[in-house]
């Protein structure tokens, strides 16, 4: 998957935010099914593990964003 980055965010690096991205899709059938602008986020959490997020709500700051996904990520864990 080709990712096109249109604009960068301010990094908050004390919280461990290593990119924060806004563009789109460039690939031939991605752009065509998803054509809407999109973030991406890639953060390093407390155990240096790097976690990457790609999502379409480029509104609330990064930090949120990431802490959104890892606790969506522990209720799949849970009922897996």
């Amino acid at each position: 998957m080709y990712f096109q980055r249109r604009c960068s965010r301010p990094l908050d690096r004390v919280n461990g935010v290593k990119c924060d991205h806004i563009g789109t899709l460039t690939g031939f059938y991605p752009s065509q099914g998803y054509p809407t602008v999109l973030c991406l986020v890639h953060i390093q959490d407390t155990e240096g593990k790097m976690l990457g997020f790609l999502t379409n709500n480029t509104d609330p700051p990064t930090r949120i964003i990431a802490d959104l996904y890892r606790c969506r990520w522990q209720v799949e864990l849970f009922f897996k």
